[in-house]
């Protein structure tokens, strides 16, 4: 039985990965927000986020596991795990410009694809997994645009001239990351997978009904994507 699970195992493994890579780098990003001196409310959400996608990778890890995955550890590599700030670029700026890309695109498009995953899963294990990641994902979704807003107020004109040219090239972004994915079984939909049309449905369609209305809100009329940032 196991065989016919590869692909749920892939899938699941590289979840792990993925939310062990989130929890690296939001903790960095709180760092950040400290040194700029943000509110303590803000500072709490991410540290909460930090923890919460920590136990993410984990809930992960038991459904690879159940589905017949290996006990050894996950392979991250180290230089995935961090942004790294640039010397040659002010912190407010690149910290702006990751909200925006990791949490007002990642985790607002994140939150659609996992209830989907949701609607397909069988498993109960996963049924649960996923519902405790879902109840997560509005909160770090709603941490990205809040935080955003904060960092905009320091200074209002300058930020919004540098990042409005580059949103579009961060949505843009989201679309192309779904365009390989492998046929998927009726089997692996059980255990919370999806088709690469409904990935690419979901995101296009999240993408023009929430992510851009909510930048062009905070940015005015967007720009055909120049550079990145």
């Amino acid at each position: 039985m196991h065989d016919s699970l590869e692909g749920v195992q892939r899938e699941w493994a590289a979840r792990v990965v993925a939310e062990y890579r989130s929890a690296a780098l939001s903790a960095e990003y709180l760092h950040w927000l400290i040194r700029l001196g943000l509110s303590p409310d803000t500072l709490e959400d991410c540290h909460r986020t930090v923890a919460e996608e920590l136990r993410h990778a984990e809930l992960a890890r038991e459904v690879y596991l159940a589905a017949g995955g290996s006990a050894a550890p996950n392979a991250l590599e180290e230089s995935s795990l961090r942004f790294g700030a640039r010397d040659d670029l002010p912190l407010l700026l690149q910290a702006a410009s990751v909200c925006a890309r990791m949490f007002c695109c990642g985790e607002t498009v994140a939150l659609p694809l996992f209830q989907a995953m949701r609607a397909n899963a069988q498993h109960p294990l996963v049924q649960t997994t996923l519902d405790e990641i879902i109840r997560d994902e509005a909160k770090h979704r709603a941490f990205g645009w809040s935080t955003l807003e904060e960092l905009l107020e320091r200074d209002p004109a300058g930020l919004r001239a540098t990042l409005r040219p580059r949103i579009q090239g961060y949505t843009q972004e989201l679309l192309r990351g779904y365009r390989k994915l492998s046929p998927t079984s009726a089997l692996e939909k059980s255990w919370g997978l999806l088709q690469a049309e409904q990935y690419a449905e979901i995101t296009q369609q999240c993408v023009e009904t929430q992510i851009l209305p909510r930048f062009e809100r905070l940015f005015g009329p967007l720009e055909a994507p120049q550079g990145e940032l």
